[in-house]
């Protein structure tokens, strides 16, 4: 959530369903576009899961691992 409202430059919170509320008007392919960067960053190029954690470690690089 916080990469999406970063990336769009406004404020948004989850609704009682945990839905993504999202403060002020965008265009749909914009939205997309970003959530798609967010979506490759995210999935594991070795199985391609999505259940990953990013996580640093003693270090600036960034690690990813895959949850089971």
């Amino acid at each position: 959530m916080i990469f999406l409202l970063a990336e769009m430059g406004t404020s948004g919170s989850l609704d009682g369903q945990q839905r993504l509320v999202i403060q002020g008007r965008f265009v749909p392919k914009n939205f997309e576009g970003i959530l798609r960067r967010y979506i490759n960053y995210v999935i594991c190029n070795g199985c391609k899961s999505p259940d990953t954690i990013l996580s640093t470690k003693e270090s600036s690089l960034l690690f990813s691992d895959v949850r089971k």
